[in-house]
């Protein structure tokens, strides 16, 4: 098959499919079809004698049949065609969220896939979809996809490693599974698995998740030492979302501590790599993040980030980060000019929040908009509104750490 046909039959873009190919060609496991009658204007891929033998060790071919690789080929277009599906289906939730039809897609492939290594990664995107949203993957399924992933990772480290993290992802989301670990001790067992296998991807995220903790804990400094670790293990595995995402966090953490400048430092440079790699999602995020990181030393440059990130987001399909960057685009216009129209701000600034109040996931962005309207509100002198906003924002916020970090977004 050439990848456009593959693209066709999967639904899936054509960059997505080639890059899984490229994948399959550096690991030795097809090649350029070399057969007679084969047009090499089209790329047709076939199955080399090493990817015979890795599927034959994985269970996907008889090793007793006496299968060509072009008699293998359909099998093996299977199994690429999940990968391309599964590419797609990450590429779409961290640019916009979870997309149903997709995800029945890659549920629908499951029950074919017996390649252990490719099996344990639909799993594993099964359950950070159901983390990010219960509606696309019941809790249910998401038990029993952990439940699986925990079996074959007995004798793979490697799968192990995802497994083990998949599980205190999932113990720290708050679901109910009983394995007798903590979300701490299944942490630190997936980054031993992660470095003994040589996952170097799975231990960036380790790192990046403990992280996150320990930036919600408030130890600003533990959060930080994380975040270098996970960035040594994403630089060596030339991961640059996993760069990109390190260096997005460590802004947020100097945010917090108020460290404007090595935190527009960081996003910057964030920028440069994700335009750079055309990572579309983290070009918006960090455009958003500049604008909030800009707002107070530079209004007019945190309003050109706001402006740009919302251009991204409205490219991806993404309407609620639309709002939310047009909002703080709204307060830095505030700031750059006294004789702004006050209720026409303040209007913008209501329309924008509730745009996002029915998403339950955009809670913490939802506060940060009624923060800042309150703020805006106050500077005016409209009083009454500002109290009612102020007050609203403190609802919205999951734990101190939110509110902690919100108080300096519009000071």
């Amino acid at each position: 098959r050439t990848p456009k046909q593959m693209a066709r039959q999967v639904g899936s873009p054509l960059t997505s499919v080639t890059r899984a190919l490229r994948m399959m060609e550096a690991d030795g496991l097809i090649a350029l079809a070399e057969r007679a009658g084969v047009d090499k204007r089209e790329k047709p891929r076939e199955l080399t004698e090493g990817g015979r033998v890795r599927l034959i060790q994985c269970g996907v071919l008889d090793g007793g049949s006496q299968q060509n690789p072009s008699e293998g080929a359909s099998t093996v277009v299977d199994e690429k065609v999940v990968r391309a599906q599964l590419d797609r289906a990450i590429e779409m939730r961290r640019a916009v969220r979870p997309d149903a039809d997709m995800v029945q897609i890659i549920k629908a492939e499951l029950p074919k896939v017996s390649n252990r290594e490719l099996r344990s990664k639909v799993l594993g995107e099964l359950l950070v979809t159901s983390r990010e949203s219960d509606v696309v993957v019941p809790v249910s399924e998401g038990n029993e996809y952990l439940n699986e992933i925990l079996e074959l990772s007995e004798r793979d480290d490697r799968i192990k490693a995802r497994a083990l993290y998949e599980l205190a992802r999932w113990i720290h989301a708050g679901r109910l599974f009983s394995s007798g670990l903590t979300v701490a001790e299944a942490l630190e067992g997936a980054l031993s698995m992660a470095k003994l296998s040589g996952d170097l991807t799975r231990a960036g995220w380790c790192n990046f998740f403990d992280a996150t903790l320990r930036n919600a804990a408030e130890d600003l400094s533990g959060a930080h030492n994380s975040l270098n670790a996970a960035m040594q293990f994403f630089e060596e595995a030339n991961d640059t979302h996993g760069v990109v995402s390190v260096l997005l966090l460590d802004a947020k953490v100097f945010l917090a501590e108020a460290q404007y400048a090595q935190a527009i430092n960081c996003l910057e440079n964030a920028r440069g790599l994700a335009v750079e790699s055309g990572l579309e999602n983290d070009i918006a995020q960090t455009n958003l993040w500049l604008g909030e990181a800009y707002i107070r030393l530079n209004p007019g440059k945190s309003f050109l980030s706001f402006l740009a990130a919302a251009k991204k987001y409205r490219g991806l399909g993404n309407r609620s980060r639309v709002f939310i960057a047009l909002s703080g685009a709204e307060t830095a216009r505030f700031l750059c000019n006294d004789e702004i129209d006050a209720d026409v701000n303040v209007g913008r600034l209501q329309r924008a929040i509730r745009q996002v109040e029915s998403d339950s996931s955009l809670k913490w962005w939802k506060g940060a908009m009624l923060h800042r309207a309150g703020v805006v509100e106050r500077e005016l002198g409209m009083e009454e509104g500002a109290i009612d906003h102020l007050q609203e924002a403190v609802t919205p916020y999951p734990s101190t750490d939110g509110q902690r970090f919100a108080s300096g977004l519009a000071r």
